[in-house]
């Protein structure tokens, strides 16, 4: 028996946490960003607009690895000075992280070194 979440494996997470998001409900629109660890797209999710960071075509080892830390660390922060985690689609690739979208301004997440700008 598992004791604890965080011994589960991603995508089981997803569903026990109840942040994993069915891909077809998510309509992608242009391309707002981009960094070295994923491309950011303006997103349409059941009428909210959304900011959706996803993960290259092709990813390095390094860039999946830190994506996949980034959903297990943000999907248990919740601040006010933070952008709101909304969920993540992990089942199928490409990875991708849909947030809060905070038009004018900067998303900053928590990214390992290797991300950053």
């Amino acid at each position: 028996m598992v004791e604890r979440f965080s011994d589960l494996s991603l995508r089981l997470r997803g569903r026990a946490e109840l942040w994993e998001l069915p891909r077809e409900e998510l309509v992608l629109s242009h391309q707002i960003g981009e960094g070295a660890c994923g491309t950011v797209f303006l997103a349409r999710w059941r009428g909210l607009e959304c900011a959706a960071k996803v993960l290259p075509a092709i990813p390095s080892e390094t860039a999946k690895a830190d994506m996949i830390n980034e959903i297990s660390t943000i999907s248990h922060l919740r601040h006010p000075n933070l952008v709101l985690f909304l969920g993540a689609c992990t089942v199928k690739e490409p990875l991708l992280i849909l947030s809060e979208y905070m038009a004018g301004g900067a998303v900053l997440s928590i990214n390992s070194p290797r991300c950053a700008p």
